[in-house]
């Protein structure tokens, strides 16, 4: 499900046999793009958790969103893994 919402967030999960081309938000070819042409771009924001498909999904995995910034100086790319915990 998690790969689902990296190539196809927004759109409707029915199945993992369903052809969902076109469909919802490519976040990965996003970001992708947004590193190679806007590297200064400060969304380049990746998100493995939407809230209206909890009931499909297995429990949160710790990390739920990634954020990607490009740095010339260091000529790296770092990312920061938000990590999400739970107690109960």
């Amino acid at each position: 499900m998690y790969g689902f919402q990296w190539m196809h967030f927004g759109a409707e999960y029915k199945g993992m046999h369903t052809d969902y081309t076109g469909q919802g938000i490519h976040q990965l070819a996003d970001c992708i793009d947004k590193i190679i042409n806007n590297p200064d771009d400060r969304r380049i924001v990746m998100s493995a958790w939407t809230p209206k498909d909890l009931d499909m999904m297995a429990p949160p995995k710790c990390t739920n969103v990634l954020r990607t910034w490009v740095s010339e100086f260091l000529s790296t790319l770092s990312y920061a893994a938000l990590l999400m915990h739970v107690t109960i």
